[in-house]
């Protein structure tokens, strides 16, 4: 699927009415144990829901200047379907059947992707629905449950804490809570039922940070100005009946559909040299790939923020931990921060070999417009399968082995990455 962030950055911009008011109350921002058990019983309120419709606007403040118009349908645990409205006859969509999701984009030089189903919307990856500028948005890991608490907060940045008071749309008396986004979003505000634990409004503060290496937010260099996103949920309806035709995954006439793994938007035919590139490694070091021949080399472009990427590290992590004797070299690479890479993979205990993109040039030679992307390279330094979005680990294995890597097992059936031993933290091939 081809479009760009700049383009959709284009956008018609609207007023965003937002329902409800707030109230300041003395107790307002201070740390609080009760607000991060509010905000659990929250996430599992919504994750009961056996289904789920809403309106939704989306607004961000200048210099994205963006006001769209959603609208989700959801059936636990994994049918949905959320489009977004970007202008009359143009619209982004993400749609699962439970078997299947189907990715589509309406627009100029668009198309639709194919993919299977993921186990739960709050899991569901893409490249649009991973992203909060397209369909993607922090509700949905309220419907995988407090489960997904470490997911959604990052308490390692300060406690969850209650905000103003808030009368949400319906009347119903609300909470506002604060956090810290372990996704990526920064600063979080959520307005939530107390009688109900619905969520009725979202704003945050790190999209600019989401969005740095596009071509609207490149140009402020390291002086991001700050965007304040809020999402608007309305006309909210649970427990109703969704027939089979909302969660229909067959596109739009003319709508041209790829599988995910085809490779499509690789940067050279699959069986041809893949493109040199050269990282930093975290102690500052210039690497270039072609100094790994002789290796099955995978890389991984993951990003902090990103939860998808997240899902996937550890199995990266644990396919280094299993192979790097046997012929394989992983790369883990990020545009971000050197330092904020060098923390998170620390506090994960990560032993694989994290390089840095620096602006964000291997990304840019390996056509990489969504994220995770595992790309794999044989020996000869062709390239031999390029995946995006999240994979299972026996789909990463089958592809490794396709390239040449002897897994040291034979029959179908993979032993399970998530079982294996862990080398101790301190591995030889840790580069923080």
């Amino acid at each position: 699927m081809r479009f760009s962030v700049s383009f959709l950055l284009l956008g018609l911009a609207a007023v965003l009415v937002v329902t409800g008011c707030n109230k300041a109350t003395a107790e307002a921002s201070k740390p609080n144990d009760e607000a991060a058990k509010f905000l659990r019983w929250s996430m599992n309120q919504n994750a009961a829901l056996a289904s789920y419709k809403a309106a939704e606007s989306w607004s961000a403040t200048a210099p994205v200047g963006k006001t769209e118009q959603r609208e989700i349908s959801y059936e636990r645990p994994n049918k949905f379907k959320i489009t977004t409205t970007i202008d009359k006859g143009e619209c982004l969509t993400s749609v699962s059947d439970g078997a299947k999701m189907v990715e589509i984009a309406q627009l100029p030089g668009g198309g639709a992707v194919s993919s299977d189903a993921p186990q739960t919307l709050a899991g569901a990856s893409g490249d649009q629905i991973s992203h909060p500028l397209f369909n993607g948005s922090m509700l949905y890991q309220f419907f995988g449950g407090s489960d997904n608490f470490d997911a959604l907060v990052d308490q390692s940045a300060g406690p969850v804490q209650f905000g103003d008071q808030a009368v949400a749309e319906p009347g119903e008396q609300a909470k506002t809570v604060k956090f810290h986004s372990a996704m990526g979003y920064g600063d979080v505000e959520v307005i939530i039922g107390t009688k109900t634990g619905l969520v009725y409004q979202i704003s945050y503060d790190g999209l600019a940070q989401m969005l740095k290496d596009t071509p609207a937010m490149r140009q402020y260099g390291d002086n991001l100005p700050s965007v304040h996103t809020t999402e608007t949920f309305s006309n909210i309806k649970t427990g109703i009946p969704l027939t089979a035709s909302v969660f229909d995954t067959k596109p739009p006439k003319g709508i041209k559909v790829r599988a995910a793994s085809d490779g499509s938007n690789a940067p050279v035919p699959i069986g041809s040299p893949a493109p040199d590139i050269v990282l930093t490694s975290l102690d500052g070091k210039k690497v270039k790939l072609s100094s790994f021949r002789g290796k099955v080399v995978l890389i991984d472009f993951w990003a902090t923020w990103c939860p998808p990427c997240r899902k996937g590290l550890p199995i990266t992590n644990k396919i280094h931990e299993l192979y790097d004797s046997k012929g394989l070299h992983v790369l883990a690479v990020s545009n971000e921060d050197a330092a904020k890479i060098s923390a998170f993979v620390k506090d994960n205990k990560y032993t694989f070999a994290a390089y840095q993109d620096a602006n964000s040039e291997a990304s840019k030679k390996y056509n990489i417009e969504g994220i995770p992307c595992t790309v794999i390279i044989d020996a000869k330094g062709r390239l031999s399968s390029y995946l995006v979005g999240l994979r299972p680990e026996s789909e990463i294995l089958d592809n490794l082995k396709k390239a040449g890597l002897n897994l040291g097992f034979s029959g179908s059936r993979y032993p399970s990455i998530a079982d294996a031993p862990r080398k101790p933290s301190a591995g030889a091939h840790r580069h923080v």
